[in-house]
Formats: C-alpha cells, structure tokens, sequence
C-alpha cells in the first residue's frame, strides 16, 4: 500500500533530523567514549550539524573546513538531555541571565 505524502514536509524533514540526533544523542549517553558527527543538509538551508563533543570540534581537517565554511546550525548531545536529568547528572548548569 502506498503511504500518502505528508501534508508538511517541512516539518517532516525537520522532525526526522531531530529524531536523528536525539538517538544519537542517547547513544553517546550509554557510551560517551563514542564520538559521533552527523551533518545533514537541506538545499536553500544552513546545514544542521550534531556533534557528541561538547566543546569544539575534533573532526577530520576537510570535515571541519565544511562546517566552518557552512556556518551550521550546530547540536550537541545537552541540547537533548532532559532538565531534570541533565541537573542531576551533572550535564545542565543553570546560569543566571546577564543583566
């Protein structure tokens, strides 16, 4: 049977990038010994970009002069720990705003 073409691809496309990096995400948080990149592009769109390393960047010369080049939407593994976790592991700080 045929599926029906969404109604949003848009939001398709934007729901299946974060899924991507949210099990991506959970990866790193069994293991966070793996490193993962994942760079995912949308013609007429800045690229979105997750990375496991919460600093910087670690990645192969060519691969990091993309991403530069490209200014992406970057995401790390934090931008996908829920509060309550993150707190209690450590991986959420909570800042005060500047004034």
């Amino acid at each position: 049977m045929v599926k029906p073409t969404p109604q949003n691809l848009t939001r398709t496309f934007k729901d299946r990038s974060i899924g991507i990096c949210r099990k991506a995400a959970q990866l790193h948080s069994i293991d966070s010994s793996i490193r993962i990149a994942i760079i995912i592009e949308k013609p007429g769109q800045r690229p979105f970009v997750f990375s496991s390393e919460e600093q910087g960047f670690q990645w192969p010369i060519l691969m990091e002069q993309y991403v530069h080049a490209q200014t992406p939407i970057v995401k790390r593994p934090s931008h996908f720990v829920f509060l309550n976790e993150g707190l209690s592991r450590g991986r959420v700080k909570v800042v005060k705003p500047s004034s």
